[in-house]
């Protein structure tokens, strides 16, 4: 068995020989990839390109895209770069469990000239940094930390539910949903079939060292899946605090101190009892379901204690609007050129 199960990638659509793109002599491909403009359209016209969103070719390229009514991403890469083709597996699992709130729902998917294509529904609302970019601080208060930290947990837990390991975790992944007001994970490029669920070496971390698990810096040593709660508990603190003891240190240096340091030193005795939990993990390769309940109501008891009773209640970035931001409606008297006729003319003039 291969890390890409080949059974599951399923066509959401007729097959390569019945749909096809509309042919464009100015298509331009680089690094394998066809760069799309908004004068193309694929499957005999049923999706039109509106502009590109991801430049990163290493895991293929992203277009916001319209399909009738219906606003997509269009993800497209080579079938020998295999990216699309595991996002597409990742996210037919996830929607078989219902799951798929925490990341994105798939809207089709098909296979043509040696490249994998696949379509989800976009979401309307900003990034992670985004919402900090509202906040003069760069930072979240507790009562919004909690929450949207539960949101990351969950996806972290939902990931690893069904074998799978993130393998990145940074605030760069995750988007805000405008209508569910949760956070879900975007970018779901990095992720990959845990090794170990059949038998073969532990997966390596791909993120940067500033929220990598200690067991990252170990040359040779693998991933668990308990490993990344710790990087999530790392990027917990960076939302709190906006820096992480190492962020200053040079790369050989961060291993040292993280081993040396208390990251959540002087948060509280909550954050005390959160790194407890998360700790505990290192090391685990199926962390039970149970973990992650006991993590994600320190995180509620967290949001209680900063004086939230709602989960409803406003982010930090949100505001109501004041009475200066609300849409006024003028109502305009002008005067009446002619004289309205009494009712009593107006009959007259009929019977006349």
């Amino acid at each position: 068995m291969s890390l890409v199960e080949d059974s599951e990638f399923v066509s959401m659509g007729p097959s390569n020989g019945e749909i096809d793109q509309v042919p464009h002599d100015d298509l331009v491909f680089i690094n394998g990839l066809p760069c799309y403009t908004d004068k193309h359209k694929l499957r005999d016209g049923e999706i039109q390109i509106f502009e590109r969103i991801g430049y990163d070719d290493r895991v293929g390229a992203s277009y916001l895209a319209l399909a009738g009514d219906k606003e997509l991403v269009l993800r497209v890469a080579t079938d020998k770069c295999g990216i699309v083709a595991l996002e597409k597996v990742f996210l037919n699992k996830i929607e078989s469990r219902g799951l798929w709130p925490h990341f994105s729902q798939l809207h089709s998917a098909w296979q043509m000239d040696r490249l994998d294509f696949m379509t989800v529904y976009f979401r309307q609302g900003p990034s992670l940094p985004q919402c900090l970019n509202f906040l003069p601080s760069r930072t979240f208060s507790m009562g919004t930390l909690a929450r949207l930290g539960k949101d990351i947990l969950m996806c972290l837990r939902h990931i690893h539910g069904v074998g799978y390991v993130a393998r990145c975790l940074d605030k760069e992944l995750f988007h805000l949903c405008a209508a569910s007001r949760h956070l879900f994970m975007a970018d779901i490029s990095n992720l990959r079939l845990d090794p170990t669920s059949i038998g073969q070496s532990a997966a390596p971390w791909t993120g940067g060292s500033l929220l990598a698990p200690i067991s990252s810096h170990v040359k040779g040593a693998g991933l668990a899946r308990g490993d990344e709660l710790e990087s999530w508990l790392y990027l917990m603190v960076l939302l709190y605090t906006n820096t992480l003891p190492w962020d200053s240190v040079y790369d050989d240096q961060v291993e040292e101190v993280k081993r040396s340091s208390n990251v959540v030193e002087g948060l509280g005795e909550k954050w005390d009892e959160l790194k407890e939990l998360v700790m505990a993990q290192s090391g685990v390769q199926i962390v039970p379901d149970a973990k992650y309940e006991e993590i994600g109501c320190v995180l509620d008891k967290m949001a209680k204690e900063a004086g939230i009773e709602d989960q409803d209640e406003n982010y930090d970035f949100e505001v109501e609007p004041n009475e200066a931001d609300l849409p006024k409606f003028i109502l305009e008297k002008r005067p009446i050129d002619a004289p309205i006729k009494e009712e009593c003319e107006v009959e007259e003039a009929i019977e006349a």
